[in-house]
């Protein structure tokens, strides 16, 4: 039970004025500092007072008995065992007695018979803890999705103009072909598209092409398609362009064929010949309505009666659509503005960034589901996207010590079930 010592200490649960030394002498935790590592029972920078006298430095929580102290340790932290020999009586030791039914809680937390053991106490959550909690997560999230943003803007020395085409070229990827969206515009220079974004086919035969779905000339294509064949042989050459390896990268078993890879490259082409500089446009939108409308167009001429190549079908006006718009909004628009937000340490594009997420409509997955089933709300898509953190980030990995919902819980457990035994110091 280490974890449960350092996570009582971690969160400050000990009872601060009833602690006392063995000779009687007041002991008060005034701030449990910072554990150095994940796991490591190392609190830097704490701060103990002993009859009004402060002291500052490290606490080691749960150390072996015989183990050598490093660094300036202030006190050592160690659960009651029924041995109280074993422990230097003359050096600062708090000894604490966990109840049994502080191990059970924990024991329950972390079941693997469940997939939210707290489930059963959401609804009991205050209001306002509940809706803190939701925006932590949804900016938490937001930050994990924002790195590797941060890191593509690394790569291209600081355009963002480049970085925003890769973030709207992977969420058209609606999860399931994220990658391969990723690598073809990786793959294919924004710089390269824009030398010939007058032209609409010239930017399809260079997004197909660099997608690997277009194939060789004359392969039973039909003449739109082996235009483009030819088109992409000729841009190919002139920019060394190559197609990402394997077609079987794509994804169309489960998909709609309104969201088939060529119906969402054709998208990112008529966006890219739109617009010269979509980056500057979506940090100049006054609102999300703003930004929606850089996306609310309908694919044309070919495609109005296509959804991959060759397979003619009845004519379809066809758009992202509200939920596709969202979709992009979330997973493309909102974390780069986030982490445009964390680079210019401008708070306003992170404030958009959360605006944004709010004007959108919730996701519909297992896990929003499965939430919902415990009784929690999700009325917008911050309150999908904290959902999805919450079980990704912690309640799939047991994370539950760590979860401010587990913190929640455990509190009520362990104000009356815990007993210091002494304070040697």
């Amino acid at each position: 039970m280490d974890d449960i010592l350092a996570f009582i200490w971690r969160n400050n649960l000990l009872k601060r004025e009833s602690l006392r030394c063995c000779d009687g002498r007041g002991l008060r935790v005034v701030s449990p500092g910072r554990e150095t590592s994940c796991g490591s029972g190392v609190f830097a920078g704490a701060v103990i007072e002993t009859d009004g006298k402060r002291t500052s430095g490290n606490v080691a929580v749960s150390p072996s008995p015989k183990g050598g102290k490093t660094g300036n340790v202030i006190l050592t932290v160690a659960e009651a065992d029924g041995d109280l020999r074993k422990w230097n009586s003359s050096s600062p030791t708090l000894l604490v007695e966990i109840g049994r039914e502080i191990k059970e809680a924990a024991r329950n937390l972390r079941s693997k018979t469940e997939e939210a053991p707290c489930g059963g106490t959401m609804t009991q959550l205050p209001p306002l803890f509940a809706a803190d909690l939701f925006t932590s997560l949804a900016l938490e999230r937001l930050q994990n999705k924002s790195t590797r943003i941060l890191k593509w803007l690394e790569l291209y020395n600081g355009d963002w103009e480049e970085v925003c085409y890769v973030s709207i070229a992977r969420s058209l990827g609606f999860g399931i072909n994220g990658d391969p969206f990723e690598e073809t515009a990786r793959r294919l220079p924004l710089g390269f598209l824009r030398k010939h974004a007058d032209s609409l086919f010239q930017t399809e035969a260079m997004l197909f092409g660099c997608a690997g779905l277009l194939g060789k000339p004359d392969e039973g294509n039909d003449g739109y398609t082996n235009r483009l064949c030819n088109e992409f042989g000729f841009l190919s050459r002139k920019f060394s362009l190559s197609p990402i390896e394997g077609k079987e990268k794509w994804r169309f078993s489960g998909v709609r064929p309104s969201n088939f890879p060529h119906q969402r490259i054709a998208f990112l082409a008529k966006l890219i010949t739109r617009f010269d500089g979509i980056f500057a446009r979506i940090t100049d939108a006054r609102d999300a309505s703003e930004i929606r409308d850089i996306f609310d167009f309908y694919l044309d001429d070919y495609w109005d009666t296509h959804y991959t190549f060759g397979r003619e079908t009845p004519p379809v006006k066809k758009s992202l659509g509200r939920g596709g718009n969202d979709i992009v909004l979330i997973n493309g628009i909102a974390p780069l503005l986030y982490a445009y937000s964390c680079r210019q340490g401008n708070d306003v594009y992170a404030d958009r960034a959360v605006s944004l997420i709010e004007n959108c409509r919730p996701e519909r997955n297992h896990i929003t589901k499965r939430f919902a089933a415990y009784g929690m709300p999700c009325d917008n898509a911050l309150a999908s996207q904290a959902m999805v953190e919450l079980y990704n980030g912690y309640c799939s990995k047991r994370r539950c010590l760590g979860c401010r919902i587990g913190v929640h819980y455990m509190k009520g457990v362990i104000s009356d079930n815990i007993r210091i035994i002494c304070f040697n110091g």
